[in-house]
Order: structure tokens, then C-alpha cells, then sequence
């Protein structure tokens, strides 16, 4: 026995008597191992007759420590907007006329956004099991609790002490405020929740219970390139596993059709400082960042101060024709896929990029955009409902009631074929997806954006506190990029066609223009 005797386990609620059901057993050569066994009846919980053991085992293990956090809850924002400023104040913004004024603008921006961060932003101590609805008032009340039940505890022989008393009412007031305390928590919770809330909620009720504990990926099955099936020893050798599935190769020639492109429609126009910080507006406050570090609650914060700085970047995008490569980098997250039967399958997994929100924010304006020029000019068929807007997954089904009532009315069968495309956003052609928007005449600024956007792009892995080496990406569409559910739609709405897009003309003076590629 690791636990010494003579040290009691369990009080009975009942009759208030002390007895030791409870024990911890090891083998011989596991003795060593144990550093300490004790009970600590101080962490005695509310409505319970047993006192925890704690175990304590020194295993030759290397041992993760979390890494700290920025806490961003309980940031002064005008003090961090006040040395913000004196980070950008040496040099006003203004427009940007050369690629090297281009990337030394979107490099001077990010390293002042990220000083700020560094120098104001407190640092939050990792507790991977604290809750949201815990308070101030819990943390004193647990306290006073368990002074009051290691008191108990060490007067224990004395059923009249009035220690024992003390330590009931205070367990019984600890567990009533923990029950009132998470109710509230969750009633508010749902009385302020917006319409996309609503999911997060079924998800909390319905999802079963566990212990908190990250999800670790397993040792996973591949093949290797003599077909043979192995199983993965290390990490490097998982994030290959991994990128094998999650980034397929390109086709070595994309078929793309001898087409006659409509001339691309002639209206575009630079965003205005208004779309931007509308846009800002919008953008998810807490979202896990990519690789600079810099979450949305910055720029929403700082939105005034940095607002001039993404207009001309934004705009310089489109007049130069470049890029930043920084946005081309992100970090993937590994994530189960739910309900499959192994793990141990590189398939099961499903990957999320995080991007630099400078880049995601740009990339959002660029979505509503496309999307104001699709749906006005009724770029895709009537029968696409994903990735559009006032469309919801309702509305398919109630079309696709109407449909199947409307052949039963006229005394015929109908039948439905449901096609389920294997890794959809990974396996976009960057050369059909422009091919596709060049058929719809999507003005050229947007067309040459997609080619600098999905080429050269780099990712690295991230899973069990690991990060991988950058792994080059030549395919594919990021998924997690506000344009990627748009792109998709580009790319696979010829699936929706049931005849080919006839190419629109315009006329000019009497003469019909086309251009061919």
C-alpha cells in the first residue's frame, strides 16, 4: 500500500464516523516512483463523504508546460491605443507607390501592432480546468471552506466540536452558490446569445461529458512509397501523415477548355475606409490568431489609429499587383473529425488554417465584395444555396420538397442522386478556379488577386504542443479564409449548370468585345 495506514478515507454523511475504504496499491517495482500519498481533506467537496488521496509519481518524463497567454479581457485598451500611437507616429501614413514602400508599410504596421502587444498586453497564467462562470466570491468561499475542513478533520475526535458546525454550513453555502453561480452564468448566456450562438449552446448541452483533457493524436497508419503499411514513431513523422491527406498535389495539367472569355466587367473600385472599418466591425472579437499573434480585438480596438495604414495597404494591393508573403503564411490545426471509427487514420482528421487577421480582414472585404457582384448580376445558377447570401440550408430542403411533390403531382417518380466530394477545399485548382471566374466576368483585378493569393502559400502543422516544419502548399484553398466557401462556389459551379454559361457580350459602339485565352 502507497497510502499509509491509519489514515482515514471516508466520513459517513450519516452518522459522522471515520472509516478507510478507500486505498492505493502498487507493485513492488513502482514504489520508487511515489513521491508522496496523502489524504487532503481541506479539498474535501461540497455533499461528499470521501476525502481525495493525492498521489504524487516522478516518472523520467519530459513534462509540457503550457505556454502563457496574452489576457486580452483585461487589457487597458486606451492605454494600449496610447503607446500604439507612439509606435506609429514618426511617419504618417500615406499612399503607396512601390512594392518596396509596399512590404516595408505591411512590415512597420505588424511590428507595431505586435510591440504593443508585447509591452501593454498582460500575460495570462494558464488553468486549463478554470471555468467561465467561476467568481471572485467562489474562490473566497472555497478558501474558508477548506480551512474550515482541515479543522474539521484534525478535531475529528470530537463529534461537538464546533468546528464540524462551521464546515457544514460553509460546505453547504460553497455548493449552493456553485449551483446559483452556473445558472445564472448559462441563463445569461442564452438570453444575450445572437443567432449563431445558437449552435454553440446545443453543442455545450448535447456534447458528453469529459475530463478536459486536450485530445492527443495517435499513432497513425500510412503507406509508404513501396505501398507498404506503416505506423508513425514521432511527431515529424505524423505532421507527413498528416500533410500527405490535408494537401494533395495538383494535377500535372489542369484541363481547362479553349474558351472565349466575356470582357471582364468594368466595376471594380478600391475600398473605402468606410467598408473597412464596417468589416472590422464584424470580425469575431477572441478568434484564435495565426502566426503574428495579432487577434481581432486589436484591430477592432485600434481600428481609429490604424484605419489610414490598411487603406492604403489594401489599395496598394490592387494598384501594384503584390501581395505580402506574410499572409501567405498560416498555421494549420489539426482537428478530430467527429464519429469515425479509427483514429488511427490520417482521413479522420480535418484541417483549419489560422491566418494573420491583417490579411483575413482584407480577404473579408474581398468576400463581400464578389459576393455583391455575384448576386447582382446572377453570376451562379438559381438552385446554388451554399456559400450565398439569405440562403440557408432550409431553403434547399423546402426546393427540394417542392420538387419531389411537383413530379408525385404529375404521377411520376422522382429520384435524387447526393454526391459527396472528398477533401473539397484542398483539392481547388487554382487554374480552374480562374477559368471559372474569367467565364463569368469577374473584373481582373479579382482574377489576378486569386493568383497571387494561392500561390506560394506555406502552413505549418500544430497538434499535441508540437508545431511542424513550413510545409509548401501549390493547391488547394485555404479553409478558414473568409473567400474560401466563395472560391469553392466558383470552382464547382459548373456541377450546377445544366447547360454551359453563355458567354455575355457587350456592346460598343454596335461591335460586340470579346477576348479569348
Amino acid at each position: 500500500m502507497a497510502l499509509p495506514p491509519k489514515i482515514p478515507t471516508l466520513q459517513a454523511l450519516s452518522t459522522g464516523n471515520w472509516t478507510r475504504p478507500d486505498n492505493v496499491w502498487c507493485t513492488n517495482h513502482t514504489t520508487d516512483l511515489f513521491t508522496s500519498c496523502d489524504t487532503d481533506p481541506g479539498q474535501r467537496g461540497p455533499n461528499t463523504d470521501h476525502v481525495p488521496i493525492l498521489s504524487k509519481l516522478e516518472f523520467p518524463l519530459n513534462h509540457n508546460v503550457p505556454k502563457p497567454t496574452r489576457n486580452f479581457h483585461a487589457t487597458n485598451w486606451e492605454t494600449f491605443n496610447e503607446h500604439l500611437a507612439t509606435l506609429l507616429s514618426p511617419q504618417s501614413p500615406q499612399r503607396i507607390r512601390t512594392n518596396i514602400d509596399f512590404h516595408i508599410a505591411c512590415a512597420r504596421l505588424t511590428l507595431a501592432l505586435k510591440t504593443a502587444i508585447e509591452n501593454v498586453i498582460p500575460l495570462n497564467t494558464p488553468y486549463p480546468f478554470t471555468k467561465r462562470w467561476w467568481s471572485h466570491e467562489l474562490s473566497t468561499l472555497r478558501k474558508r471552506k477548506n480551512q474550515l475542513a482541515r479543522a474539521s478533520h484534525r478535531w475529528r475526535g470530537l463529534p461537538d466540536h464546533d468546528s464540524h458546525n462551521e464546515h457544514r454550513e460553509a460546505s453547504r453555502d460553497y455548493a449552493k452558490l456553485i449551483e446559483t453561480t452556473k445558472k445564472e452564468h448559462w441563463e445569461g448566456w442564452l438570453l444575450n446569445a445572437a443567432d449563431r450562438d445558437i449552435w454553440t449552446a446545443n453543442k455545450y448541452a448535447t456534447d458528453p461529458p469529459s475530463d478536459s483533457g486536450k485530445t492527443r493524436i495517435p499513432t497513425l497508419k500510412y503507406v509508404n512509397e513501396e505501398g507498404d503499411t506503416r505506423h508513425t514513431t514521432n511527431n515529424a513523422e505524423k505532421s507527413e501523415a498528416l500533410a500527405k491527406v490535408f494537401f494533395p498535389p495538383p494535377p500535372i495539367t489542369p484541363i481547362i477548355p479553349l474558351s472565349c472569355y466575356p470582357q471582364p466587367a468594368d466595376i471594380f473600385k478600391y475600398f473605402t475606409r468606410s467598408q473597412i472599418r464596417l468589416a472590422t466591425g464584424k470580425l469575431s472579437a477572441h478568434k484564435a490568431p495565426g502566426p503574428d499573434g495579432i487577434p481581432n480585438v486589436v484591430l477592432k480596438k485600434s481600428i481609429d489609429l490604424i484605419i489610414n495604414h490598411l487603406y492604403f495597404i489594401y489599395r496598394a494591393i490592387f494598384e501594384l499587383n503584390v501581395y505580402p508573403s506574410e499572409w501567405r503564411v498560416s498555421t494549420t490545426v489539426v482537428l478530430r473529425k467527429p464519429g469515425k471509427p479509427s483514429y488511427e487514420e490520417p482521413k479522420a482528421y480535418r484541417p483549419i488554417a489560422l491566418l494573420n487577421t491583417i490579411g483575413k480582414l482584407f480577404s473579408s472585404i474581398v468576400a463581400d465584395d464578389l459576393s455583391h457582384f455575384c448576386e447582382s448580376r446572377e453570376v451562379f445558377p438559381r438552385n446554388q444555396f451554399g456559400g450565398r447570401p439569405t440562403r440557408s440550408t432550409s431553403d434547399s430542403m423546402l426546393l427540394l420538397t417542392h420538387s419531389i411533390k411537383e413530379k408525385w403531382r404529375q404521377k411520376k417518380v422522382a429520384s435524387v442522386l447526393f454526391l459527396d466530394v472528398q477533401g473539397a477545399f484542398p483539392n481547388v485548382v487554382k487554374e480552374v478556379l480562374i477559368h471559372n471566374m474569367k467565364l463569368r466576368a469577374v473584373p481582373a483585378k479579382y482574377t489576378r488577386l486569386v493568383e497571387l493569393m494561392l500561390s506560394g502559400r506555406k502552413t505549418r502543422l500544430s497538434f499535441d504542443d508540437y508545431a511542424s516544419e513550413l510545409i509548401a502548399i501549390d493547391n488547394g484553398n485555404n479553409q478558414g479564409c473568409p473567400l474560401s466557401m466563395i472560391f469553392y462556389t466558383f470552382y464547382n459551379v459548373g456541377l450546377l449548370e445544366i447547360s454551359p454559361p453563355q458567354p455575355k457580350t457587350r456592346t460598343n459602339s454596335g461591335s460586340s468585345m470579346m477576348w479569348c485565352s
